[in-house]
C-alpha cells in the first residue's frame, strides 16, 4: 500500500502505532494474538518492530517550546486544503508538544506534528508518557473491544479501548470526524479518564 499511514492498530487487546508517509507491504494475514502485535496492514518487519517496542516510540520524549498558532500553521502547511484541523483545548498538567522523535523504527526522526495529505498526527509529552492525537488514521478501529463513553465530540459519543500498553479514545466508527487519541506511560488508573478529557476537548481550528 502506498500513501500516508497514521496507524493505530488494535488487535486482540494489543495496540501499536506508526506515523509515516511512504509505502508498506500488506501481509494479507489476519492479526496475531501475541502481545504487542499490530494489525495486518503493516509489513512483517514493522510487525516485528512493534512487538519489540510495544510503547510505540524509541527512547525518551522531551517537550519542545511552541505556541498553538505555530502548531496549527505547521499542520496547515502540509494538510490538504479542505481538511479541518482538530486540536485539544485540554492537556494534563506538564504536557506540551514533544520534540521530533523516531517513532517508526526506521532510524529517522520525523517532524512533530507529522502531516501527510488528509492525515496528521501530533504527539504531546510530559517527558515520561505521551499523548498522540491523530486525524484520519487508516487502520481499522473496529478491531478489539471498545466501550462507549458518556462524553461526546461533534455530537457523537466517544469510545475507549484499554490495551495492555496503550489506551485509545476515538470518535464513533461511523462518525463524520475520524479522530483518535492514544496514550501511555502516565496517569496509572487515570489514563483512560485523562485521554477522554483530551478527546472531548478537541476543537476545530
Amino acid at each position: 500500500m502506498v500513501g500516508c499511514l497514521l496507524i493505530a492498530g488494535v488487535a486482540f487487546g494489543a495496540v501499536a502505532a506508526i506515523s509515516g508517509c511512504g509505502s508498506s507491504s500488506p501481509t494479507g494475514e489476519p492479526p496475531g494474538q501475541e502481545s504487542g502485535q499490530t494489525s495486518g496492514s503493516l509489513s512483517p518487519m514493522m510487525q516485528a518492530y512493534y512487538r519489540a517496542h510495544p510503547r510505540l516510540v524509541d527512547g525518551p520524549l522531551r517537550p519542545a517550546p511552541t505556541t498553538p498558532d505555530k502548531i496549527v500553521a505547521d499542520i496547515r502547511a502540509g494538510l490538504d486544503a479542505d481538511e479541518g484541523i482538530w486540536l485539544p483545548d485540554y492537556l494534563p498538567d506538564g504536557f506540551a508538544l514533544a520534540a521530533p522523535y523516531n517513532g517508526v523504527g526506521s532510524g529517522s526522526v520525523y517532524p512533530n506534528p507529522y502531516v501527510c495529505g488528509v492525515a496528521y498526527g501530533i504527539t504531546y509529552t510530559d517527558g515520561v508518557g505521551y499523548i498522540m492525537v491523530m486525524k484520519n488514521s487508516e487502520d481499522d478501529l473496529t478491531q478489539g473491544e471498545w466501550a462507549p463513553l458518556k462524553e461526546t465530540l461533534a455530537g457523537r459519543h466517544l469510545r475507549v479501548h484499554e490495551g495492555a500498553e496503550v489506551t485509545l479514545v476515538a470518535t464513533a466508527a461511523d462518525g463524520d470526524v475520524p479522530l483518535l487519541v492514544a496514550g501511555s506511560g502516565f496517569g496509572a488508573d487515570r489514563l483512560a479518564e485523562e485521554l477522554t478529557k483530551v478527546a472531548a476537548s478537541l476543537s476545530s481550528r
